[in-house]
């Protein structure tokens, strides 16, 4: 075979795993994106109804904290909370 043809081989082979990787960070990316998702949901319906329970904003953003502090900070959580409101 000529080099060229090697080479050809071999960048087409390049091409492939490159390909192969992408697909297998998209799917990685894409679960931790959804399971982000859902978690941001499942703090919107807590704030929802726990607030039909007449609860405090201080009550609900200790429970938030505890439940869902190491993966959103507070910051983040007082957005979601007004998200809420304004939905």
């Amino acid at each position: 075979m000529s080099l060229d043809v090697l080479l050809a081989d071999e960048r087409a082979e390049a091409r492939k795993e490159g390909r192969r990787q992408g697909r297998e960070e998209g799917r990685r990316e894409g679960k931790a994106e959804g399971k982000l998702e859902a978690q941001r949901i499942g703090v919107k319906k807590f704030v929802q109804n726990v607030r039909e329970l007449d609860q405090s904003d201080d009550w609900i953003m200790s429970k938030l904290i505890k439940d869902y502090g190491a993966t959103f900070s507070k910051s983040e959580l007082k957005k979601l909370m007004l998200e809420v409101e304004q939905e």
